[in-house]
């Protein structure tokens, strides 16, 4: 396959026209998590690895941490990213819905967060996300994953993230938690964990459905999750929203993105 890809980069070179450009974003808040350069590419469908890996070869003179969302439709840039080493971590599926109450017994334990909730939330976030890329990346410790997904959420208590957070509660001790936010008029499930021993109980479907009767402004409601987190899966599935969006998402480790000028081809490390 690699062969395969730089001859195609070889011959796309040649023209000396570049049709796919490279859009590279510095993520200073990630960067600061994970002890390395993190960064987030953008670029649509491309053979052209040459051209490609010539472009990250500048921000990886140090350690560096490289992300990219694709479409799985865009086969030549999964073959690309391959033979530059990047590894898929997961399929992201994103479903939409319209934002109408769901029927549901269990709405009266839900409610909106306050200050006085804030380590109980963290507590759930630190275990909850174990179906995440992150925790899915064998590059990241466990603990590193955590805490990404702890700092996120701590987010929005330090007034950070705008957006809103609902809890919901037995025996007055938190279980559950949904981070939602908006965009482009969508309410959008940012995060949603519940305790482990109170899964497959409706909790997440009850916070959703206190979330759509008491949020205004807003008439859908959209979310993204992981397609081998089966009870997310099912819990979209069963809410009647429909899958709009798959997307593949790729890392990659090191500072070993070689470009040798002379030889107009990369080395593979």
């Amino acid at each position: 396959m690699l062969k395969e890809v730089e001859v195609a980069a070889k011959e796309s070179t040649k023209s000396k026209i570049v049709d796919n450009p490279v859009f590279i974003e510095f993520d200073k808040w990630l960067t600061d998590r994970i002890g390395k350069d993190a960064y987030h590419l953008s670029i649509s469908n491309s053979n052209n690895l040459v051209y490609l890996q010539r472009q990250l070869t500048p921000y990886a003179e140090k350690e560096s941490f490289f992300q990219i969302r694709i479409s799985p439709d865009f086969q030549i840039l999964v073959a690309t990213l391959n033979a530059l080493k990047f590894k898929q971590m997961e399929k992201l599926v994103t479903f939409l819905g319209e934002k109408i109450p769901f029927s549901d017994t269990r709405y009266g334990g839900v409610r909106w967060v306050t200050n006085s909730d804030r380590c109980q939330v963290l507590d759930i976030a630190r275990s909850a996300f174990t179906y995440s890329r992150f925790h899915r990346d064998k590059e990241f410790s466990h603990a590193t994953a955590n805490r990404i997904k702890v700092e996120w959420v701590d987010e929005y208590f330090k007034g950070t993230r705008d957006a809103r957070l609902a809890v919901v509660e037995e025996n007055q001790k938190i279980v559950g938690f949904t981070l939602i936010a908006k965009d482009k008029g969508d309410l959008v499930v940012d995060l949603i964990a519940v305790s482990k021993g109170k899964r497959s109980k409706g909790l997440g479907r009850s916070m959703l459905n206190f979330i759509c009767k008491n949020d205004n402004g807003a008439f859908r409601i959209r979310a993204g999750t992981q397609e081998h987190n089966e009870a997310a899966m099912n819990l979209y599935q069963s809410l009647g929203f429909r899958i709009v969006r798959e997307e593949l998402t790729f890392h990659r480790h090191g500072s070993n993105v070689i470009y040798e000028p002379d030889k107009d081809r990369p080395i593979m490390i």
